[in-house]
C-alpha cells in the first residue's frame, strides 16, 4: 500500500467572491451550490 496525501485545493479570489455571491443570491441552500461547484460544503461555509 503506498501512502497518498491530499493536496488543498486552491480557489482564486474571484471564484471565491463569485462562489459567495452564487450562495447569496440565488435561492439554493449552501449545499447545493457546493455540489454544483464541486465544492465541500465545508469550504464553502468557510468562505460566506
Amino acid at each position: 500500500m503506498t501512502d497518498k496525501t491530499r493536496q488543498a485545493k486552491s480557489y482564486t479570489p474571484e471564484f471565491r467572491e463569485s462562489a459567495v455571491q452564487l450562495v447569496i443570491e440565488s435561492e439554493k441552500s449552501v449545499s447545493v451550490v457546493a455540489k454544483e461547484l464541486d465544492v465541500n460544503v465545508n469550504t464553502l461555509h468557510s468562505l460566506t
